[in-house]
């Protein structure tokens, strides 16, 4: 996933009020931005990306927070129920689900400054 448009066309709605084209040069070289996509909130500001999947089957996203915040985390949503999280570990988690028609995924940087980058979905 490297960029807004890509993953828009691969069927994510944003919400974040800075992405990979639009935020700080700083966030975009610590979390990859240059390569892949990346999306956050500033401050405590919950910001998200969120699916509906279509059928029914096993998804794998391998994700992590990139930012350094010790308060900060990256926790991954299946119909509003926590199904996985990254903390400041900078590590990357590949967590894998079964999903049903429908459902929403949601991907949010929940806590203080936490950066969410999506290496694959």
């Amino acid at each position: 996933m490297t960029s807004e448009a890509s993953v828009k066309a691969s069927g994510w709605t944003l919400d974040f009020t800075s992405q990979s084209s639009t935020g700080y040069a700083s966030v975009r070289n610590t979390c990859n931005g240059n390569t892949l996509f990346v999306g956050w909130n500033g401050n405590s500001r919950v910001g998200k990306m969120s699916r509906t999947m279509k059928g029914s089957g096993r998804a794998t996203i391998k994700y992590r927070n990139c930012w350094n915040d010790a308060n900060s985390q990256v926790i991954v949503y299946l119909e509003g129920v926590e199904i996985s999280r990254a903390a400041i570990n900078k590590q990357y988690v590949t967590f894998t689900f079964d999903y049903a028609d429908g459902q929403v995924v949601e991907v949010k940087d929940a806590g203080r400054n936490s950066v969410v980058e999506v290496a694959s979905f």
